[in-house]
């Protein structure tokens, strides 16, 4: 009788353990799912791939919705160093008419404006601007293309030259042509 007990507790420890872990499976697949979707709505990138390959960089849609600063930040910090000029204009951007303001993170973007962000973000940005110029006409990608390089190159040419204004550096010129690159690719048809 004790070891018929003993068996039948240790079985239903062992299919409780199983349930257990199959229902945190299935949770973790709900937030990756209910994170995709969120990151859909966010951005209106609906390419699944896409998606998944932003849950794998961990990028959340907080972090999403302040994707287009990417650019900006990148070229601020081109040359190792974040300026005055340069983080004047990177907060003065996010008031830019046509800017999202309410979906810009300001805790985000501080702590870009304090630390270099990792590689990872670029490569999210790329993924984005990808997706997204799936979604828009030539018309419109030109536009956006236009608009992101116009204001990283006001950022560049921030930090030199003559009162801090009009010089590129060699750091700064090569983010830009990183930029134009992944503009590039997103804008062929």
């Amino acid at each position: 009788m004790f070891q018929t007990l003993l068996a039948r507790n240790m079985e239903d420890l062992f299919f409780l353990e199983r349930e257990k872990k199959l229902a945190e499976a299935r949770k973790k697949l709900e937030l990756m799912q209910e994170t995709k979707e969120n990151l859909s709505a966010v951005s209106g990138i609906t390419d699944d791939a896409v998606l998944q390959k932003l849950v794998d960089l961990d990028i959340r849609p907080d972090i999403l919705t302040t994707l287009l600063m990417i650019p900006l930040i990148e070229i601020a910090w081109a040359d190792g160093e974040l300026h005055d000029n340069e983080r004047a204009l990177l907060l003065n951007s996010v008031y830019k008419p046509g800017m999202h303001t309410c979906q810009v993170d300001p805790e985000i973007l501080q702590a870009w404006i304090i630390n270099k962000p990792s590689p990872e973000l670029f490569t999210a940005w790329e993924l984005y601007i990808q997706a997204l110029s799936g979604q828009l006409t030539r018309d419109e990608r030109q536009t956006l293309k236009a608009d992101v390089m116009a204001d990283a190159r006001g950022i560049a040419e921030a930090a030199g030259g003559f009162l801090g204004f009009g010089k590129i550096s060699d750091a700064e010129q090569a983010m830009l042509d990183k930029l134009e690159a992944a503009f590039t690719v997103a804008c062929e048809d």
